[in-house]
């Protein structure tokens, strides 16, 4: 076995999961919102501490959202830097190809 990360035949790998989970997404119609290109600043947590929302700044506005949340950063396996976290913490793995 050779090194190597995984991917789809078609997509790149973060194309790949991004288009798996738009389609989920779809299906739920009104259920779930996607907010793409925000800061989340802050989770909002309840009294026994569990995350119940988040805060978030997108065009210099500030947010809320209550419910559910998921938090989606993107890769850092791209940034081949010598500043990069992959070069900071795995320099050994530099030299693999990424999903990217």
């Amino acid at each position: 076995s050779a090194p190597r990360t995984h991917g789809s035949r078609d997509l790149d790998l973060g194309a790949a999961v991004s288009h798996a989970l738009l389609q989920a997404l779809a299906q739920k119609g009104d259920a779930v919102q996607m907010i793409a290109g925000a800061f989340v600043t802050k989770l909002l947590r309840s009294r026994g501490g569990g995350c119940v929302g988040c805060a978030y700044t997108k065009g210099g506005a500030v947010y809320e959202e209550r419910g559910p949340v998921i938090l989606c950063t993107g890769g850092f396996g791209a940034d081949l830097s010598s500043r990069s976290l992959l070069a900071q913490y795995r320099p050994d793995l530099l030299h693999l190809p990424t999903a990217r």
